[in-house]
């Protein structure tokens, strides 16, 4: 898990993009920022970038330089390499890594109430949603659809990581 709590990256974010624009004469980039997203993805990138790099370094670190050089030396290219002997090799950790970070920015809360368009509405803004107005049972309904994806994912990993 990351260090870095929500919160704050959503007050960080929150508050360049308040003091920034203005400092520099660009007062409209505030909300321009805000509706495409930028400012949610540099949250979500701040906060979940050190989770995606533990999941895939090993993954890099377990390259088997020896059939790049094979393959070069049977005149492959660049990107003929990169398809056909490092993604193979890469692959497990990549969709790990995909499958892990899709959760956590899924249950994802105070980045997205604080930064994220008005329009975005993720699965933990439901379930609070839901629970602030009372809604207990659509709020249960959501909660277990967050617990069920979870779990998917959670066997899923389990059973890479008994095959690698």
């Amino acid at each position: 898990m990351s260090g870095l709590p929500g919160v704050l990256v959503a007050f960080g974010l929150a508050l360049a993009a308040l003091w920034i624009p203005p400092a520099f004469g660009l007062a409209p980039l505030r909300e321009a920022l805000r509706a495409a997203g930028v400012l949610v993805a540099l949250g979500y990138a701040m906060r979940y970038l050190a989770e995606a790099h533990g999941v895939l370094k090993p993954a890099f670190l377990r390259i088997d330089h020896r059939q790049q050089e094979v393959a070069r030396s049977l005149g492959a290219g660049r990107f003929r390499i990169i398809r056909h002997v490092l993604l193979p090799q890469v692959a497990p950790g990549l969709g790990a890594a995909a499958l892990l970070l899709f959760i956590a920015l899924v249950k994802e809360l105070p980045v997205t109430l604080l930064v994220a368009p008005l329009h975005l509405r993720t699965l933990s803004y439901r379930i609070w949603e839901r629970y602030s107005e009372a809604f207990l049972a659509d709020a249960a309904a959501a909660g277990l659809l967050l617990l069920a994806l979870t779990f998917m994912i959670q066997l899923l990993t389990m059973r890479w990581r008994h095959h690698a």
